[in-house]
């Protein structure tokens, strides 16, 4: 980055990074055929192709015995992320978001599904309460799971006082929220927890 420039600045080499579209799908949009979600700021194309639902939930890691990692302790939490109507999805993409204030995240829990690793996620906002999340199927097949099959889980560690509560949301900064099904973008619906 140049600051108070005076002058030309010739011979710079600049790389440009895009962010989200895992599939190579985006196109300029137009206002016909494009579908608004609840909740969501960003238009989504509407296909042919199903609905894929993902939902983030909060679990007491210490009452239920669902967290693997060995570093949980009081008041640490697991924050599941379910899908629903995941058949031959190849490839999903979003941001989750949280207050800062109330929580930190510590790292992310494997569910073990394929390709699903620390590495699909960017951390660079973390401190600020963002995480972004990137997948594609690496057999390129189309992954199918149950419906409420844990995708991961994020694992945070409570830092406000008592009484305060913030939700997990899906978000489309710095990654929009997208999906497809057999390498053609489908719908998404996605479900805060708190």
């Amino acid at each position: 980055s140049y600051s108070k420039l005076s002058q030309n600045m010739t011979g710079q080499n600049f790389i440009g990074i895009k962010h989200g579209d895992v599939n190579g799908s985006w196109t300029a949009p137009s206002e016909s055929g494009l579908l608004r979600s609840e909740g969501s700021p960003v238009p989504q194309l509407m296909g042919a192709n199903p609905t894929v639902i993902f939902r983030v939930s909060e679990v007491v890691a210490n009452g239920t015995g669902v967290a693997r990692r060995s570093e949980i302790d009081a008041g640490t939490r697991l924050f599941p992320v379910t899908v629903a109507g995941f058949k031959g999805v190849t490839s999903a993409q979003f941001t989750l978001e949280w207050d800062p204030s109330v929580m930190e995240w510590v790292g992310v829990d494997g569910n073990g599904v394929r390709g699903v690793s620390e590495g699909n996620f960017g951390t660079r906002y973390a401190a600020a309460g963002k995480l972004s999340f990137s997948w594609d199927d690496p057999e390129g097949t189309g992954l199918s799971l149950n419906d409420s099959t844990t995708l991961f889980s994020i694992v945070m560690k409570t830092v406000g006082g008592g009484g305060l509560e913030s939700k997990v949301r899906f978000s489309d900064q710095p990654t929009i929220r997208e999906v497809s099904v057999n390498g053609e973008l489908a719908m998404m619906r996605t479900e805060d927890g708190s």
